[in-house]
């Protein structure tokens, strides 16, 4: 289904980053020296989609930062999943159905039985019976030998050609920079044994200061990379079972064999052209996740930008014979991953509270001053001058476009799906449709309440009913609720501070009376063309419903 979220993303390109480019050409007198500008800052994917967002943020790298066509030449690149089937190619199939319909009208429509055909060739046949992806999978049966049982065979699949075809096509890793203007990306995958959070995967570098493992504070990033080799150290020297290939994962490389100072770390082979080394002027990736109030449930895995393991491990289902394991630097064990759309189908609050993390971060680093407590933010709004710049940097706020391609509502079939493929298609979309509403209403209850807690400051503080000291008396109560990354209730001050605001568009995917259960294993030219112009047409109407007229300028 990631050929929806295509014409989604056509549709958003044409409607406001070509239109905007073109009036831009205008208002300059068609001055050719047009200033590079960014389409989309942050790039979040999850599953198929974080297929999409690799290619994408790879395509602007390689392009020297322009987007130009890139909906265009994604499309291009899903020619390589195409998979023709005996349902879809034959000219006879649709003349047998309807002849089948004629004297049972109670059958499936002869485009519904072409994608559920279709999808059974692809996914629950192995060749040469079925149809093939030759650039996705393949799939290998597996008998039950622990019950004996013919309900628990199921068929395995191997990922290697999808590996392959993203190697061949990806200029791995993917490690981007705010200070180059170049697009962040971020991948959610989902920790077999502890799903208490998702686990984010980031191609921005960290600018934190704080070791997540043990908490001490390295002054800077590149101090904080040779720090974590420690942990790594402490892994490697753990025992004799210690999976070298695995653990090399967790450590940068440097793309210049001319850097020399290196720490090297110790393993357990004789060979020292084995030994795990990072160059001391490379930074590290680590992404914490877990119970936050639980020492025993706290992980934290590093690695080397967004490579190949990293995109599987955001978009394999959990029947595939190869998953993504690093090893915890916490528990110092094994961690196993799977699709993160099993969590966290939509990554809105994960993109929310990363966003906030690197920009107090890099502040904080860089010994920025910036508004923390949104005073001049206050300000220009209550001017009504959204054009004009604070007088000091603040962080940005959030303009979020999401592609759901799961539908909520169910318009097209009885209240009660009586069928097994149709309550097992209803499952899935129960399962996978987007849950970020909450977020969404939650992410807009706190801006409101933030902005009223502003607004009595400043009443108090231009009245002179209080003074500064009394105001932050009251901030430096402790609240209830605790910091994310260590187990320390906040102060109020707090739910004021690095606060900005968030606004969400949604295109929802309708619900199709030809829908099936796989519909996510069907590969066919014809349904993805489909959902390539549903995803237009959806996107298209969103426009011109809500913004008749509107054009953002970016």
């Amino acid at each position: 289904m990631g050929y929806y979220e295509i014409g989604v993303l056509q549709s958003i390109y044409n409607n406001l980053f070509k239109n905007a480019k073109k009036s831009r050409a205008v208002n300059e007198n068609n001055n050719n020296t047009e200033q590079q500008q960014q389409f989309f800052d942050i790039v979040a994917g999850v599953s198929i989609g974080a297929i999409n967002a690799v290619f994408l943020v790879n395509y602007v790298l390689k392009n020297n930062g322009k987007w130009d066509d890139s909906p265009s030449k994604l499309k291009e690149f899903w020619n390589n999943f195409k998979a023709h089937t005996y349902a879809e190619s034959n000219p006879m199939f649709d003349l047998f159905w309807n002849g089948l319909r004629f004297f049972n009208s109670g059958l499936a429509s002869a485009e519904a039985a072409r994608r559920y055909w279709s999808f059974y060739e692809l996914a629950c046949l192995t060749p040469p019976f079925g149809g093939m992806s030759p650039n996705l999978c393949n799939s290998f049966f597996k008998a039950d030998t622990k019950y004996f049982s013919h309900l628990n065979n199921f068929l395995s699949y191997d990922y290697k050609p999808l590996m392959n075809l993203m190697e061949k096509n990806i200029n791995y890793p993917i490690k981007t920079d705010f200070e180059k203007n170049q697009p962040r990306l971020l991948l959610l995958s989902v920790d077999v044994k502890d799903c208490s959070t998702a686990v984010t995967f980031d191609s921005y570098r960290s600018y934190k200061r704080t070791c997540d493992i043990c908490g001490k504070d390295v002054t800077q990033n590149k101090l904080l990379a040779k720090h974590v080799i420690e942990h790594i150290k402490e892994i490697s020297n753990n025992g004799k079972n210690i999976d070298k290939q695995i653990l090399s994962k967790s450590i940068p490389t440097s793309d210049s064999s001319s850097l020399t100072d290196t720490t090297t770390v110790a393993t357990n082979s004789r060979d020292k052209s084995d030994d795990l080394s990072i160059n001391s002027q490379e930074h590290i990736w680590t992404s914490l996740y877990g119970d936050e109030n639980n020492d025993d449930r706290i992980h934290v895995v590093s690695y080397n930008g967004i490579d190949n393991d990293i995109l599987m491990s955001s978009c394999l289902f959990p029947y595939s014979s190869h998953h993504t394991i690093l090893y915890d630097l916490v528990s110092k064990e094994k961690r196993t991953f799977w699709d993160g759309a099993f969590l966290s189908n939509t990554p809105l609050r994960e993109l929310i509270q990363k966003h906030k993390d690197f920009w107090v971060d890099y502040f904080e680093a860089n010994g920025i001053d910036y508004d923390k407590t949104g005073i001049h933010e206050s300000e220009i709004y209550q001017n009504d001058k959204p054009r004009q710049s604070p007088t000091i940097p603040k962080i940005p706020d959030l303009e979020i476009f999401i592609a759901n391609l799961y539908p909520a509502v169910e318009t097209q079939d009885d209240p009660i799906p009586k069928y097994k493929d149709k309550i097992e298609d209803r499952m899935n979309d129960l399962r996978f449709h987007d849950r970020s509403v909450y977020d969404e209403k939650v992410a807009h209850l706190v801006t409101d309440y933030v902005d009223l807690t502003r607004r009595l400051i400043k009443l108090a503080k231009e009245t002179g009913k209080v003074d500064d000291e009394q105001i932050n008396e009251i901030l430096e109560i402790t609240g209830e609720s605790t910091k994310r990354d260590v187990k320390k209730r906040r102060n109020l001050s707090s739910l004021v501070k690095d606060k900005f605001r968030v606004r969400v568009y949604r295109i929802d995917r309708q619900d199709d009376k030809d829908t099936i259960f796989g519909k996510a294993s069907d590969f066919t030219p014809t349904t993805l063309e489909k959902l390539y112009n549903d995803g237009m047409t959806d996107a298209d109407t969103w426009f011109k419903d809500l913004y008749e007229g509107w054009q953002i300028e970016i």
